[in-house]
């Protein structure tokens, strides 16, 4: 099973879009999870054209852990498919909807990506779309558990030598560096 976790440094569009092409060509089972903090609902607006979550996402998996649910099946129960084929289990968990609810989920984080750990259970692999870094950079809980983070980056380096100082496993940077900078890394 494989957790993914994609993000982008600031003025570096791309991290979202990577995600849901990524998800569409993915060859196994696969969840999206729309973990941007900026409640920015880009794939509903986006690739699903305005589709209503339906009350569905992160606020409820909130509410889940707040009653000490199981997880795992609260993620699940809060997916909607993000394609129209049968054959493949490709599903999508909506982010946040105001801005502002991230700061909140702090506590949510370490048991959120323990159930997309356990997602592997269910022969799903799991694609987490962060967004543009903040200041502290994704969620810790986030990063030590994925297989791999990549970053989305232009042409400065900066934010993402701090993605990269936080990793504990690999990761990928996609975007030009200058060559003043590809000495940094």
């Amino acid at each position: 099973m494989a957790i993914l976790l994609l993000t982008s440094t600031g003025g570096s569009p791309g991290a979202t879009t990577l995600a849901v092409g990524l998800a569409l060509t993915w060859p196994r089972p696969i969840l999206l999870a729309d973990c941007d903090p900026g409640a920015h609902q880009a794939i509903l607006a986006g690739y699903l054209a305005g589709r209503s979550a339906g009350g569905k996402g992160l606020v409820r998996v909130a509410e889940a852990h707040r009653d000490r649910r199981p997880l795992r099946e609260v993620v699940l129960d809060q997916t909607l498919p993000i394609s129209s084929d049968e054959e493949s289990r490709r599903l999508f968990l909506p982010g946040f909807t105001k801005p502002g609810s991230a700061l909140h989920f702090g506590g949510v984080w370490e048991d959120l990506a323990e159930a997309f750990d356990r997602l592997g259970e269910v022969d799903l692999d799991v694609i987490i779309d962060c967004g543009r870094l903040g200041p502290n950079g994704p969620p810790a809980a986030l990063l030590e558990r994925s297989s791999l983070t990549a970053a989305v980056v232009t042409s400065t380096l900066g934010r993402s030598l701090v993605l990269a100082s936080t990793c504990r496993r690999s990761v990928i940077i996609l975007g030009s560096v200058p060559r003043s900078a590809a000495t940094w890394v």
